[in-house]
């Protein structure tokens, strides 16, 4: 659950030395040093040119500290008749509280951002050499690729009436125990493509499972702590849905979600 007393907004120069420490501290083992946190006069011209173009530096505060920062960049594509695009960098925890759900507060934040200035598109940089987050979804087991599609999808553009079906990329994986996990990512992006269902919030994606509990054990078995022990909602005629909350590495929300029928 988020911390009580977080607050997300743009950083000052004031932060700037916050900041970059935050970027040293999220560097990758055995990088060379790059940031300078005695120097905060070319991050001040940074925040400044990020702002001039529609976008913002923020941090994340939480008891008057900086503990968390990510920078929201925004520009205009040549395709969609130069539409405006934002795009996410530098997003960054600091250790002592990675695993609160900062990072989900700063990303929702930026992309309300981008949002309200009309940018048609939000895509999320990460260095591909990051591979934590990929190991803990491989450790659960998520190794193989039923499906991968791209374009629209007929059955389902009932679902987005009265509104244009957007064209949409999916993919289907799957581990051996029956867990599926299936990224969509819609063009033009649709209103909210976040899940708005459980008592802690909002989610970014679920997991679909055969056996929560088996799949909480499994979580268990790794060390990573559910936010909440398994929910079941009665739906009436024998049929039931199941969650719990997990965060990933990434620190963003995820929902372990079993349906039976």
């Amino acid at each position: 659950m988020i911390p009580t007393g977080l607050v997300i907004r743009r950083a000052t120069d004031a932060d700037l030395g916050w900041a970059v420490q935050l970027l040293t501290l999220g560097a990758l083992p055995g990088a060379p040093p790059r940031e300078d946190a005695a120097d905060t006069a070319p991050y001040a011209a940074a925040r400044r040119e990020t702002e001039d173009g529609g976008g913002a530096v923020l941090v994340a505060e939480l008891a008057g500290e900086v503990v968390g920062v990510c920078q929201l960049i925004v520009f205009r594509h040549l395709q969609q008749r130069g539409a405006r695009c934002a795009e996410i960098e530098s997003v960054h925890v600091h250790p002592d509280h990675r695993g609160n759900g900062i990072g989900t507060a700063l990303l929702r934040d930026a992309i309300e951002r981008a949002r309200a200035l009309g940018c048609y598109r939000v895509q999320l940089t990460s260095d591909t050499r990051r591979g934590e987050a990929h190991r803990f979804y491989e450790g659960l087991g998520f190794t193989e690729m039923l499906f991968e599609t791209s374009g629209f999808f007929e059955p389902m553009h009932p679902w987005y009436a009265p509104r244009e079906p957007p064209s949409q990329h999916m993919m289907l994986l799957t581990n051996p125990y029956g867990a599926g996990l299936e990224p969509v990512e819609h063009d033009p992006p649709s209103p909210d493509m976040r899940g708005e269902w459980g008592h802690l919030g909002p989610f970014e994606f679920a997991v679909g499972v055969r056996s929560i509990e088996q799949a909480a054990a499994a979580l268990r078995a790794q060390g990573v702590a559910l936010r909440c022990e398994p929910q079941t909602i009665d739906l009436g005629g024998g049929a039931s849905w199941s969650y719990a909350y997990f965060a990933d590495p990434d620190d963003l929300y995820v929902c372990l979600t079993e349906t039976r029928y």
